[in-house]
Parts: structure tokens; sequence; C-alpha cells
């Protein structure tokens, strides 16, 4: 779900932005520009989506995906 679709739902949202630079993956291959966005029920913690811009991200999304399946939630 996209952040956009998640204020349009109704749902109050709450969204955590990190750059690449944070990441030991990208770091260790040198391609340190990217950046990560996930969006989490305020109310319950689920997480609704990511997003993911830069370098091997085909790589790194499938935790998310993994964690949307078994309906992960955020721990306050």
């Amino acid at each position: 779900m996209t952040e956009a679709k998640a204020k349009k739902a109704a749902a109050k949202s709450r969204v955590g932005r990190f750059p690449f630079v944070g990441m030991a993956r990208p770091l260790h291959s040198a391609r340190i520009r990217g950046w990560f966005k996930v969006i989490f029920d305020k109310k319950t913690g689920q997480l609704l989506g990511a997003h993911m811009i830069g370098a091997e991200v085909t790589e790194l999304i499938q935790g998310y995906v993994v964690a949307m399946n078994l309906e992960t939630t955020k721990k306050n």
C-alpha cells in the first residue's frame, strides 16, 4: 500500500524513511545511493507497505514481502 492510498483509506498511518547509508549490504557493494520507506497503521502497528529505491533492492524487498504475509506489526 502506498502512503497516499493509506491516507485515502482513512487509515491513520505512520511513515518511516531511511537512507541506504544505514545498511551494511549497500555499503559493502559501494552503492549507497537509495532509500527505504515503510508504512505502518498507527493504531495496530501493522505493516501496510514498503518502498525501496536503489541498487539491488530486488534482493532486499523479499524481507518486507514475508513480513507483510505474516502480518508483522511494528514494535512500539
